[in-house]
């Protein structure tokens, strides 16, 4: 990872892409931008831990990534890809709590993150804006939920029902 210098006026360029920020004015932008880092990473970069805490929320402006989870088995699992302008780590701008999956740089990226007490001190000094984007950032949650609940109950369909089986090994040795 390599943090490029700060440029605000780059960072401002991205903003409106970014769908958290796309509501904020030229003015709320340039508090953002000034808040803000970008990050550069290489394919195959891990960006995130699973396991650690951290306090940021993450966007990525360029390129895309990987939702990775290890099991105790050893494998990683593919959970789902990151594109430009979407943001990944929302739990981390609410509450200190492990992350749950590793995320992972599938090509050259660049990651737009801010720490919980920066996006808290924008908020307090810009309320409107601040409402909106959390506004955003719940709707972000709830739409991946929303997507977990509906693989989990992809899954259980796709398990092989026991009664069925056992009907089935019961008529072929009758």
């Amino acid at each position: 990872m390599k943090i490029k210098k700060h440029n605000p006026e780059e960072i401002i360029s991205y903003l409106p892409r970014i769908y958290i920020f796309k509501h904020l004015n030229s003015e709320e932008k340039r508090n953002m931008a000034n808040l803000c880092e970008l990050l550069e990473y290489d394919a195959k970069d891990k960006i995130v831990s699973e396991g650690e805490i951290s306090p940021y929320l993450y966007a990525v402006v360029k390129g895309a990534v990987s939702v990775m989870v290890h099991e105790k088995n050893g494998k990683d699992v593919y959970i789902s890809s990151i594109g430009e302008n979407d943001i990944f780590g929302e739990a981390g701008i609410f509450i200190n709590v492990k992350r749950i999956a590793n995320v992972i740089a599938d090509d050259p990226t660049i990651i737009l993150r801010i720490e919980r007490n920066r996006l808290i001190q924008f908020i307090r000094e810009n309320p409107s804006a601040g409402i909106k984007m959390l506004l955003l950032v719940i709707y972000s949650l709830l739409h991946k939920l929303r997507e977990a609940n509906q693989d989990i109950a992809f899954e259980r369909k796709s398990y092989i029902n026991q009664e069925e089986v056992d009907k089935m090994i019961s008529e072929l040795f009758k």
